[in-house]
């Protein structure tokens, strides 16, 4: 497969597993928001974060399923560390 898109696809795991890592943050930070009370922003909370990890499955796994795919084509170019 072409360089450039195995940098594409270097590039996008990168980004989800960032949003990842952002999810976790949030859902462990859960803050109460001026004005608001404590159970909705928690619910709402919950709901963003259910959004978010269907979004992830959904375009993450074709991701890793493309990249293991280009790097068993390529095995013959990686070289063991």
């Amino acid at each position: 497969m072409e360089d450039e898109e195995l940098k594409q696809v270097e590039y996008d795991c990168k980004e989800y597993l960032s949003k990842i890592k952002a999810i976790k943050n949030a859902r462990s930070q859960m803050i109460e928001f001026k004005g608001k009370p404590r159970e909705e922003t928690c619910r709402q909370a919950i709901d963003f974060w259910k959004r978010d990890q269907e979004d992830i499955k959904r375009t993450l796994i074709p991701y890793m399923k493309r990249l293991i795919k280009i790097l068993e084509n390529n095995s013959h170019v990686i070289k063991p560390q």
